[in-house]
């Protein structure tokens, strides 16, 4: 009889505990349901935004599953505003410092990045204090309201971009520090991936615009490129492979019927971005994929991939009920224009779709700097500001490539600091991962490569979002 009592108390006990998890879920599970209702009603955004709130409000105080809420607004900052210009975004990073100093949670900073962390404050200070305020000042003329001055315009920016860098560090620092979280984390990321596609869609965001014209028929080519939430397909399909590789890599997807389909869909919106910089990415990322997780068996896995990529590529191209989707005629498109154009005539700016101008502008700028702006930077070349002296002479161009932006703005020493620490970060991660064999290691990994693959085309500082995965 004491044996089945005992027996009963741990069957009740496991049965509450249950009951408790689901409840506990029930909040976060809604905040992803509003998500995907934002992505098959994206007009009823604002509406949507004040039923986010008390949500947001409740996990606060009652859950660190708060933090499992920023794949939300990684994808829909935009779209998820209480007024304009008014992003409920900012209220949840601020309440997050109130949630971190009141909950007395430690966190073990990542030594590594402490001087990437210098390099900001640095640069914050003594760079952005002294940026730009006439488009500001003229915004505020327009609405026939008083501008304040430059020095509160500029402290203002100063201070979101500390605000947001220390964000995003310390977020980075407590998904790494538990894994079960982490783990909720990567799930709201994969569905907002999915939301995020659905959205580009439903609120027809895209890129539209004309190709020239057929050589066979002489009608006009036009493509059409799905943004998802984003207001450029490119920095969607940064975040949409990201989680194309959380879906591969981590155990929560193990179950092969949620993997393939989940795989199958995330493919099928960064085919719909039509953007080339993607499909390229992913074609070396599978390749680092595969080294680093099946090592000495890697190069005949990969020439079996490679065969099996052709086949798929044929298929894809060749057979009329896939040849004729749209998304693969725009991206087709755009490989024959961009791509046998760029070759045929030998045109580095047509195949980095005009970037290759850009490039060379800023390295010839950074030649004529004096040696001091050289070494420490100081220009303001930003998401958030652009020193005029660039619209000027550039026609409004920042450089399309992080690591030529990180040079401008922090001079070469900052420029080897930021990257020689994220270098550094992934060595220490490939070891841990020789040893572990963690599917969370390989999983930042890969996060960690495609940052830095995308580097070379976009521009990441001081963009929360881009800056994120770099502290990951």
């Amino acid at each position: 009889m004491g044996n089945v009592m005992t027996s009963s108390a741990k069957t009740l006990t496991s049965v509450s505990s249950r009951q408790k998890l689901q409840k506990q879920d029930i909040p976060l599970c809604a905040a992803v349901g509003l998500m995907f209702l934002l992505a098959l009603l994206p007009s009823f955004n604002v509406y949507i935004t004040f039923v986010l709130a008390p949500i947001i409000l409740w996990l606060l105080f009652t859950s660190d599953d708060y933090y499992a809420l920023l794949p939300i607004f990684l994808f829909f900052s935009e779209q998820l505003i209480l007024t304009v210009n008014n992003p409920i975004f900012r209220i949840y990073s601020y309440l997050f410092f109130a949630k971190f100093i009141i909950s007395k949670k430690k966190v073990d900073i990542n030594p590594i990045l402490l001087p990437t962390v210098l390099v900001i404050v640095l640069y914050s200070a003594f760079a952005l204090m002294h940026a730009d305020t006439s488009i500001i000042i003229k915004n505020y003329l327009l609405k026939n309201l008083k501008p304040p001055s430059n020095f509160m315009i500029n402290f203002r920016l100063v201070f979101k971009t500390m605000v947001d860098m220390t964000f995003i560090m310390l977020m980075a620092q407590i998904l790494k520090a538990n894994r079960k979280l982490s783990d909720r984390f990567f799930i709201v990321w994969v569905l907002a991936a999915v939301a995020s596609g659905i959205y580009g869609f439903t609120a027809h965001n895209i890129f539209d615009y004309n190709m020239g014209f057929s050589s066979n028929t002489g009608a006009e080519i036009s493509v059409v490129r799905y943004n998802g939430s984003f207001n450029d397909p490119n920095y969607m399909c940064l975040f949409m492979t990201s989680a194309i590789f959380a879906v591969v890599t981590l155990d929560v997807f193990k179950k092969r019927y949620l993997k393939y389909s989940l795989l199958a869909i995330l493919y099928f919106f960064v085919l719909a971005s039509g953007s080339l910089t993607a499909i390229i990415v992913n074609i070396l990322a599978w390749a680092v994929y595969i080294i680093l997780k099946y090592k000495k068996a890697s190069i005949l896995i990969l020439l079996v991939a490679a065969v099996a990529g052709l086949g798929t590529f044929f298929t894809v191209t060749h057979a009329p009920v896939l040849k004729n989707l749209s998304v693969v005629q725009n991206l087709e498109e755009r490989v024959n224009r961009q791509f046998k154009s760029g070759i045929e005539n030998s045109s580095a700016d047509t195949l980095t779709s005009n970037r290759s101008k850009q490039w060379e502008y800023y390295i010839n700028y950074y030649k004529k700097e004096n040696i001091y702006k050289k070494l420490f930077g100081g220009n303001i070349v930003t998401s958030m500001s652009l020193d005029p002296v660039f619209v000027k002479e550039n026609n409004a161009g920042v450089p399309h490539q992080a690591y030529l932006g990180f040079l401008i703005d922090f001079g070469a020493v900052g420029l080897i600091l930021v990257v020689g620490c994220f270098i550094l970060k992934n060595v220490v991660y490939i070891l841990h991962y020789i040893r572990s064999k963690s599917d969370y290691m390989l999983m930042l990994l890969m996060i960690n490569f495609l940052w830095a693959v995308y580097a070379m085309t976009l521009d990441y500082f001081a963009n929360w979002k881009l800056m994120f995965c770099y502290f990951l």
